[in-house]
């Protein structure tokens, strides 16, 4: 595969539900997606996603 370009780590404030997170992320010149969410920030928020359901909630927060 083609390397994405890492340029350096970035905070980014990350909206979900109305909650803004501070995450680490990875600045990167060549990738064409504005963001990717990893497992890392997933697991730590308790961001459970249900693909078939199209949605997503912060498992503290079920019914936001």
């Amino acid at each position: 595969g083609s390397s994405i370009n890492p340029v350096g780590w970035v905070i980014v404030d990350i909206a979900i539900a109305g909650i803004i997170v501070p995450h680490k992320a990875i600045l990167a010149k060549k990738f064409t997606h504005f963001i990717l969410i990893g497992n890392d920030f997933m697991k730590t928020n308790g961001l459970v996603l249900d693909i078939q359901a199209n949605k997503m909630w912060i498992r503290s927060m079920p019914d936001l």
